[in-house]
C-alpha cells in the first residue's frame, strides 16, 4: 500500500492507495466520450460522499452516464496525478 497526500478544497488529505483495487475486470472500450472537469468534480464528491469502491452508487446518483467500471479507472487515473 502506498500513502498520498493530496489538496482537496484547501484541505490536505493523506489517504492510502492499493493499486491493485483500481485494476479493471475487464477491458472497457470507450466511444467519444470524455472526462471534463465537471465529471471529475462530480467524481471527487460521489468518492466523499460514499468513498473508494462505492463505484456502483457513485454511477447512479451523480454520473449515470459512466460505467461503474469507468468511474473506477478514472478514479485510479486521478488518484495516481494526487501525489
Amino acid at each position: 500500500m502506498e500513502v498520498r497526500t493530496f489538496v482537496w478544497h484547501g484541505m490536505e488529505v493523506r489517504t492510502f492507495v492499493w493499486q491493485d483495487f483500481f485494476k479493471p475486470k475487464q477491458i472497457l472500450l470507450v466511444g467519444d466520450k470524455r472526462w471534463g472537469m465537471a465529471e471529475t468534480v462530480l467524481l471527487y464528491e460521489g468518492l466523499e460522499r460514499w468513498g473508494v469502491g462505492r463505484w456502483k452508487e457513485i454511477s447512479a446518483s451523480l454520473l449515470p452516464g459512466w460505467s461503474d467500471q469507468q468511474i473506477r479507472l478514472r478514479t485510479a487515473r486521478v488518484s495516481s496525478h494526487c501525489g
